[in-house]
């Protein structure tokens, strides 16, 4: 089956991404440094990579949701929820979905259609790297900004 006859409509397909996404995230929170909003592993990511390479833009909207809904949940759960950890969820949202975006942007640069194979170690490893420590920045560095500049975490100095 190609990317373009997944048999849902556009709405459901965004549904199920977003219920994967919360899943998974929810696994990669268990590993999460308080308050929670950070974690060294987080699957979540790799799903969003994948999702936008095989659909495209059309996967974006699911991939938002799912993270915005992950951190939401997570702040309720904290009992923490306020407009200001709404506002940094939609944050950490848009990073995660610009994550998904540049990464599948830049392997489909770098490699064109040869990540659909990967047959050679070189595709792996150029897959690998651009997919993931660079893409990865984006949504790291977005989340980190709005988790500071909402005062949800502060350094500690001294």
């Amino acid at each position: 089956m190609s990317p373009t006859t997944i048999p849902y409509s556009p709405v459901g397909r965004n549904l199920l991404i977003a219920a994967f996404y919360l899943f998974l995230g929810g696994l990669g929170l268990v590993f999460a440094i308080s308050p929670g909003y950070a974690s060294p592993i987080f699957p979540a990511a790799g799903l969003a990579l994948a999702v936008a390479l095989w659909s495209g833009a059309g996967a974006l909207p699911g991939i938002w949701l799912g993270s915005i809904s992950l951190n939401l949940g997570l702040a309720f759960l904290q009992g923490s929820l306020s407009p200001d950890t709404a506002i940094v969820a939609a944050c950490i949202a848009c990073g995660a979905t610009a994550q998904a975006w540049i990464g599948q942007m830049l392997v489909r640069r770098w490699q064109g259609k040869a990540w659909l194979h990967l047959e050679h170690e070189r595709a792996v490893l150029i897959f690998l790297l651009l997919g993931g420590p660079l893409a990865c920045l984006v949504s790291a560095s977005v989340g980190i900004a709005a988790l500071y500049f909402m005062r949800v975490t502060r350094p500690e100095i001294g």
